[in-house]
């Protein structure tokens, strides 16, 4: 085995399986074939978050950045890092990077456009019909109950445009339908990675990690998207349903307050209902619903059990609303 790329897809391999200590070891060896390989240095950056040894995880993604340069993946890697080590002002420093590289990318999309006029449009729309078809021929497929068929028209459309959520969401879809959580879980890592601002993602793997009983990496990947953006009611309510899938009444209260002081809507009193309830403070549980019932009382909560909702693992089921 003297590929550095081919270590690397070994370690891909033991990483979807959820084994991260066999991916770290054949990581290693492909670093110590080429210590200057931004690829490897990403992937044990992030091996190395999930097995949180996040200094570790600073120092490979810092010296992938010295080597191949800043970009929205690395950056929101490297924020993490430092997240995780409770360095939150660093951590907002690199956040602003990476809006600004977000920025950046937005300029040079639309002065490329203008420059070059008809023809590159042309060809862009061309990409999007293409995209287009290679999804709904997926579709059609994964109705005949062909997904090895699906599965490959569902690649090729990612291969047309890398950057774009729906045909992720679509694999992660048909790995989900085959039972392939590992699969599913790998790739919802990936679409973290890509699209940073998207809290849905982080919601989705959340939920597919918490179903493999995972529940302490879940808790760990909410919390460190309610640390991220301590302003944001999704990840928070998701974290608060965590908490009450946990028992865990106090956490799920004071998350479950934060969300209702922001918005105090009938779905966060619910929330806050479920979280008295796990906490066995009954009459206080009782008042939130009857809040919340007369904030809307033809809301179509109220035609089953307004507790039973909250108190599973599900944050938002996978494949809940990803935005493209």
């Amino acid at each position: 085995l003297g590929s550095e790329e081919l270590l690397r897809l070994l370690a891909q391999a033991h990483e979807n399986l959820g084994e991260t200590e066999d991916a770290l070891k054949w990581l290693e060896q492909a670093n110590q074939l080429n210590s200057q390989s931004v690829d490897t240095l990403k992937a044990l950056a992030r091996v190395q978050m999930q097995l949180k040894q996040y200094e570790a995880a600073e120092r490979n993604i810092r010296k992938a950045i010295s080597i191949g340069g800043e970009n929205e993946s690395v950056l929101f890697t490297l924020s993490t890092a430092l997240v995780r080590q409770k360095r939150m002002d660093e951590a907002t420093e690199i956040r602003k990077q990476i809006q600004e590289k977000k920025a950046e990318s937005s300029g040079t999309k639309d002065n490329s456009q203008n420059g070059n006029g008809f023809q590159e449009g042309y060809t862009n729309a061309l990409r999007r019909i293409a995209y287009n078809l290679q999804l709904s021929a997926a579709s059609i497929a994964n109705q005949n109950q062909n997904n090895v068929q699906a599965e490959k028209w569902v690649r090729d459309a990612i291969a047309i445009y890398p950057d774009r959520s729906k045909a992720y969401q679509s694999l992660a879809s048909l790995y989900l339908e085959e039972n392939r959580i590992g699969d599913a879980i790998a790739l919802h890592e990936l679409l973290v990675q890509k699209q940073p601002e998207n809290v849905f993602n982080v919601i989705n793997l959340a939920s597919l990690v918490s179903q493999v009983g995972e529940m302490e990496r879940a808790v760990e990947i909410l919390e460190a998207a309610v640390e991220s953006d301590p302003e944001g009611t999704i990840a928070q309510a998701a974290l608060a349903k965590l908490y009450v899938a946990q028992r865990n009444g106090e956490a799920a209260r004071r998350m479950a307050a934060e969300v209702l002081e922001r918005n105090p809507s009938v779905e966060a009193y619910a929330l806050m209902a479920a979280a008295y309830e796990t906490s066995g403070q009954q009459r206080s549980a009782e008042a939130a619903i009857q809040r919340a019932r007369q904030l809307w009382p033809e809301h179509p909560m109220w035609r089953s059990d307004p507790g039973a909702t909250q108190s599973g693992t599900n944050l938002g089921s996978p494949m809940s609303p990803a935005q493209p």
